[in-house]
């Protein structure tokens, strides 16, 4: 039996029912919140009037800052990494459906905690990242049709 964890974004959810009728929701699974750039296309927050100056500065420093009234990298990665720390002392097995930068984020921490989300890898809408702790607790990332 899996577990069926999901974002509360409506993409997910409906998502996650199709698999089970009432699948828990956590907040933790949220895309990082871009405040007031929500909607707004990066190449148009450039030259926005309000947001061009920060939204170059946030360029330089993600990590640190925030959006304006939304979060910075480092507030979704503690949110991300809390409840991947609470899944993992669950021992449930899991299907989690969630966005691309959490994803990222999760990723990033697996393959070398405390590094920055790489943004360059690619992952395809509703694809499957299947991971696997071994014996030690250690994850890794299987390959499609590894069953190891």
């Amino acid at each position: 039996h899996f577990h069926i964890i999901t974002s509360p974004a409506s993409r997910c959810r409906l998502l996650a029912e199709k698999l089970v009728p009432s699948p828990s929701q956590d907040e933790r699974l949220a895309e990082m919140d871009f405040g007031d750039w929500e909607s707004h296309r990066w190449d148009d927050l450039r030259d926005h009037p309000d947001f061009g100056p920060y939204f170059e500065r946030w360029c330089q420093n993600y990590l640190e800052l925030s959006c304006p009234n939304g979060e910075s990298y480092i507030d979704l990665q503690r949110r991300v990494l809390e409840f991947w720390a609470d899944l993992q002392q669950s021992s449930q097995n899991a299907v989690v459906v969630t966005h691309a930068g959490v994803i990222r984020t999760l990723l990033a921490h697996l393959e070398n905690p405390g590094s920055k989300p790489n943004f360059n890898l690619k992952l395809h809408f509703g694809e499957v990242i299947a991971l696997r702790s071994d014996k030690n607790g250690n994850m890794k990332r299987l390959k499609p049709n590894d069953r190891t």
